[in-house]
Order: structure tokens, then C-alpha cells, then sequence
């Protein structure tokens, strides 16, 4: 892990170094994309994937970060395949999220819940896509339902962490792990508000504002991962451990009758 660093400290000061006309924009983004390096490199070092939840957040921080490269310059695209890689990625974003939050109950009814407004999400950015096109319009259409319905839930599941965390004295990396999505789709709701409702003229301070978030929520996002790292296990090994239990369940019973 400490070789993905490194190489990841490399690249982005070789990026730095050889970018002409620095300025606090340009290093800003450079921050973000660094920072976004963070939680793909613990979820792949800690073996994480193995778990849909972090697959899907592990999905996401890849298309952010191939995004923010694209964006920066850093991997070469066409202005119009950089588009196109926005607004799937605008699509995704949401119910990508929203899945991740999965993650944080074990409660049959809240899953059904999550599961069912994900579905119900995807037919709604379905059909306005079929209705306005695979366009700049129908992305905003779906950004604000999609931000606030992350909010709703990431809201609801920090509320219970919070108290777990407080009363209890534990799990504080899920804690983080949300506060770092609740301040991220927070801050990405008043940045919708200022960008396609007011339409202001300062883009690029909203682009700034945009990546010093994505600075931010990135790092809380992997300290939380690396704190809750010997809380999370892996599918295989939670079924290992719950059919053993079972079985020594099983052998009690039978002593006892």
C-alpha cells in the first residue's frame, strides 16, 4: 500500500511540476484528484471489494477520479468524450451512493427501502433521458432528486450512528464515513442551487468550492475506512463465522436436550 502512494504522490507532482499557469483552481483540482486516490488505494490494500457496498463505492471513486483527470487535463479526451463521461457519470452518481449506504443497516424492512428507491430512481432518470435525451437538461433534471434522496437517508442512517458512536463508544469510522457523504451531498446541493437554479456567473469559484469538498470528503471518507478497517470483514468471512455459530448453536441445543 505504501508503493500506491508513493507512485500516487509521483504522478500527481509530476502533473504539478509540468502544468504551466499554476493558480489556486488549478491546485485545488490537483488536491481533489490526489485525495480521490485515497479510498480506491484502502478499499483495494484492505480487500474491501470483496464486499458489494465497497465494489460500488470502490466503482464510484474510480469514475470521480477518472473524471477529475479528464478534467484536469491529465488523461487526453475529446471536449465532447468528456461531456459524455460526465453525464453518465451524473446518472450514476446517485444510485451508485445510494447503494453504498446499504452498508450501514441490517434492517430487512430499510433495505427493501434503499433497494426500492434505487429502482424507482432508475426508471425516473430512464424516462426523462427517453423524454429530453442523454443531455445537459435531463442531468439536471435528476441531479436534485438524486442529491436530496442521498441526503434523506445518509441524514437518517448518521442520525443512528451518531448515537451508537456517542452511547456506545464505537464504530466511529462508519460515522465518519457518513459525515463525509452528508457533508459532500450537502455542500453539492447548494453548488446545484448557485449552478443550474440562480445561474451565477462565478463558475469558477463553484469548480473550487467543488474540489476543496472533494478534498475534504475523500480524506474523511478513507480515515473512516482505515479506522473501521477491523470492523468490516469480508462476505466469505462473516458466513464463515455466522455458519460456525450456528453449528455451535446446533451442538448446544442437542447437549442440552
Amino acid at each position: 500500500m505504501h508503493y500506491l502512494l508513493l507512485a500516487c504522490v509521483i504522478f500527481i507532482c509530476k502533473s504539478i511540476v509540468t502544468s504551466n499557469n499554476m493558480n489556486w483552481y488549478k491546485i485545488f483540482s490537483f488536491a481533489a484528484t490526489a485525495c480521490l486516490f485515497l479510498p480506491i488505494i484502502f478499499i483495494l490494500a484492505l480487500r474491501l471489494f470483496t464486499i458489494k457496498s465497497f465494489l460500488v463505492l470502490l466503482i464510484y471513486y474510480f469514475l470521480a477520479l477518472a473524471y477529475n483527470l479528464m478534467v484536469a487535463g491529465m488523461l487526453p479526451l475529446s471536449a465532447n468524450g468528456i461531456r459524455i463521461f460526465g453525464l453518465a457519470f451524473n446518472f450514476l452518481d446517485a444510485p451508485l451512493i445510494l447503494f453504498f449506504l446499504l452498508f450501514f443497516t441490517s434492517s430487512w424492512r430499510r433495505l427493501k427501502q434503499i433497494r426500492s428507491s434505487i429502482l424507482i430512481f432508475l426508471a425516473f432518470e430512464l424516462l426523462v433521458i427517453t423524454l429530453f435525451g442523454f443531455n445537459f437538461k435531463a442531468a439536471t433534471i435528476t441531479l436534485a432528486p438524486g442529491i436530496l434522496l442521498n441526503l434523506f437517508y445518509c441524514s437518517y442512517f448518521f442520525y443512528k450512528q451518531t448515537h451508537i458512536h456517542i452511547v456506545e463508544q464505537r464504530e466511529s469510522g462508519k460515522t465518519l464515513m457518513l459525515a463525509s457523504i452528508l457533508f459532500a451531498y450537502g455542500c453539492f446541493f447548494l453548488i446545484y442551487l448557485f449552478h443550474y437554479v440562480m445561474k451565477t456567473d462565478h463558475k469558477q469559484d463553484e469548480f473550487l468550492v467543488f474540489n476543496i469538498v472533494t478534498t475534504v470528503s475523500s480524506i474523511a471518507m478513507a480515515t473512516g475506512i482505515w479506522i473501521e478497517r477491523n470492523g468490516i470483514r469480508p462476505s466469505k468471512e462473516v458466513n464463515l463465522i455466522n455458519e460456525k455459530t450456528h453449528a455451535l448453536n446446533n451442538k448446544r441445543v442437542y447437549k442440552t436436550a
